[in-house]
């Protein structure tokens, strides 16, 4: 799969029609599925070049504008280890690992001392609300694609 054919399978799922009836999670979700769903009918070699495009760019940013709503996407090489410790994230995300992994800790808003531990790894994905608060770490050569919506 080429890099343009991916932001376009985005752009159009975030363009359709039945799609764009759908509460803005509920449009994550949708996207996260169909994305996950095209990536997992590559073959091997597919994949590798998907990769090798990604981390020659390092990375790759789009923005969908549909009803007002601003869609953020972008595509990412993290060359190194990186960490986010208790965030408030100031929008709705989609994340999807193409390569390596995440880890998250998502934090209960009425305690946040309680948090619930979530991992992602390649071909899986993650989609939360504006205002959760979370810390992740995001391995060294992962590709990760995130999908910001502001509200």
């Amino acid at each position: 799969m080429k890099l343009q054919s991916l932001l376009e399978i985005i752009s159009n799922c975030l363009t359709n029609e039945e799609q764009n009836s759908l509460n803005i999670l509920d449009l994550l979700e949708k996207l996260r599925e169909n994305i996950i769903e095209k990536l997992r009918i590559l073959n091997k070699n597919e994949i590798i070049n998907l990769n090798t495009k990604i981390i020659e760019e390092k990375s790759i940013k789009k923005d969908v504008i549909i009803k007002d709503l601003k869609f953020n996407i972008s595509i990412d090489y993290y060359d190194k280890d990186y960490l986010i410790n208790k965030k408030n994230s100031s929008s709705n995300i989609l994340e999807i690992i193409f390569d390596g992994k995440k880890k998250y800790k998502i934090y209960d808003k009425d305690n946040i001392n309680s948090f619930i531990n979530y991992r992602i790894l390649p071909f899986y994905g993650v989609v939360f609300s504006s205002e959760t608060i979370f810390s992740s770490e995001i391995k060294e050569n992962t590709i990760l694609l995130t999908i910001n919506v502001d509200n």
